[in-house]
Formats: structure tokens, sequence, C-alpha cells
């Protein structure tokens, strides 16, 4: 693995769990920072994917027999994917929250 691509992963693994531990408040910062680190990190992408490792790219669709049209609406599923999928464990927690039972006192059961 090239040092390019870790650089990458990790920039976005840091920025994933720095932006969302889901107790703090949301800020303008906090609502840039992502559009910050694609900013940084897809032209590094994009040079590395056309001067570092665009030989790989071309030899794994090759062997594979992978179009590059392919290989694009798989990375677009993907990220649609995991869209959907943090929408939806979001939705299921905030239906969870709203639905936890409320404590009833005494004097209400005694009615």
């Amino acid at each position: 693995m090239d040092i390019s691509v870790l650089i990458v992963t990790f920039v976005i693994l840091a920025t994933v769990l720095i932006s969302d531990p889901g107790t703090r408040k949301v800020t303008r910062l906090r609502l840039i920072r992502p559009f910050i680190a694609a900013a940084v990190v897809i032209p590094f992408f994009d040079y590395g994917s056309n001067h570092l490792f665009a030989a790989q790219i071309v030899h794994f669709g090759i062997t594979y027999q992978i179009t590059l049209a392919a290989l694009t609406d798989s990375l677009i599923f993907f990220s649609l994917a995991m869209l959907l999928a943090r929408t939806g464990v979001l939705a299921a927690r905030a239906r969870r929250a709203r639905v936890l039972p409320v404590p009833v006192a005494d004097h209400a059961l005694a009615a």
C-alpha cells in the first residue's frame, strides 16, 4: 500500500471520528469541516490517481474486466449506501429516543 493511500485514509478517518461523537453542539465549523476535508483530500486523491497509481487502477480494471463506468457507478453506489445507512441509524435512534417510557408518579396510579 502506497503512503498516499494511507494518508487519505487517515485524514478521512480522523475527520469522521472528530466531527461527530454525538455530544457536541452543531456549529458553523462543524458543518464546514467535511467540506474543508474534501477540499484537501479530493485534489490529493485526484493527483494520486492521475500520477501515482494510474497504472495500478488500469491493471486492476483489465484483470477483473471492470470498465471505468462500472467503477464510477460502484463508487457512487457505495457513497449513497453509506449516506442511507447513516440516515437510517440516526432515524432509528431518534425514534427510540422519543418512545422511551416516562416515569409515572405513584399518585397518578392510585386515581
